[in-house]
């Protein structure tokens, strides 16, 4: 968070970092200097719903779960739980409650940030504030980025999140991961893949609880640009993601294998050829078969 404040401060400013369509609120733009500021007050109001309460885990590490559907809140949320000195710990809504209480009981996280998650009993002891509370609570706190002995633990917090295995083979099983490691990937990425000088969006569409998650979020971030965050029922409707992909002009995506599957049965039935921008695909997380690469090329 230390690296993204810096870019604030030094270029990006009144870029815009975050968009976001909303069927209640619209669409929704939000500039750097908007979501740093926001982030350092929910840092502030997370920490003062921990203090006195909550003690680290047996492992030494401020862990903070974060429920909450794909949106520009949710990003604001994260950045705010690294900003606190915590890691966060994705649980999707959809999570079945044995799982949630199976990984709640395990990682011992301070406190649990949901938005509208109706089974509060899932939660167990766990500490648990909703997103529009704690959203209120920050208003009258300061904006102003926090300095180490502020942050919980001193600031001296290495872990950056923790991700769930998806449990199919047992019990799922917690995977840290450091900011150091975070960072150390990201350069990679940018120096083998670098963005290009007509690449202004990245798009922000995998599911929190899995680690491609972590390059969409901060890859982009990181560099200045923008985030358009998809909402689940777009990334599961083939025409509506095209249609994101063109509008915004993005340049590279990242998609399990069934998800390109569903874009290479729709996009060979349009009446002309789309996705000209997209010239990074990174297809991952399942087995890719051969045929599917075929197809891919043919197209």
């Amino acid at each position: 968070h230390r690296t993204f404040e810096a870019n604030v401060d030094k270029f990006c400013g009144n870029d815009t970092a975050l968009i976001f369509d909303d069927d209640d609120r619209g669409q929704i733009k939000t500039n750097y200097n908007v979501l740093n500021s926001t982030a350092n007050r929910l840092a502030r109001a997370a920490i003062d719903e921990i203090a006195g309460k909550s003690e680290p885990n047996g492992d030494g590490d401020y862990i903070i779960a974060v429920c909450m559907q794909p949106s520009d809140r949710l990003v604001t949320t994260l950045l705010a739980i690294w900003k606190a000195g915590a890691a966060y710990l994705p649980l999707d809504p959809t999570f079945p409650a044995n799982r949630i209480e199976h990984i709640l009981k395990e990682s011992r996280p301070v406190l649990v940030i949901h938005e509208d998650y109706e089974n509060l009993a899932v939660f167990g002891e766990t500490p648990a504030v909703a997103y529009a509370d704690l959203r209120q609570k920050a208003s009258p706190l300061s904006n102003a980025n926090l300095l180490p002995e502020q942050m919980l633990g001193a600031g001296d917090n290495a872990l950056a999140l923790v991700l769930y295995t998806s449990g199919s083979t047992g019990v799922p099983k917690g995977v840290r991961l450091n900011h150091e490691t975070i960072l150390n990937r990201l350069q990679w990425q940018w120096n083998r893949f670098p963005y290009s000088e007509t690449e202004k969006v990245g798009v922000f569409k995998t599911a929190l609880t899995f680690v491609d998650s972590v390059t969409e979020i901060w890859g982009p971030l990181l560099n200045g640009m923008s985030i358009v965050v998809v909402p689940k029922k777009i990334t599961n409707n083939p025409e509506r993601l095209v249609e994101l992909l063109e509008e915004y002009k993005i340049e590279r995506l990242v998609l399990v294998p069934t998800l390109l599957r569903s874009l290479l049965l729709y996009l060979p039935l349009q009446k002309k050829k789309l996705l000209y921008n997209l010239r990074i695909w990174v297809c991952s997380g399942e087995p890719l078969q051969i045929s599917l690469a075929k197809e891919f090329f043919d197209y």
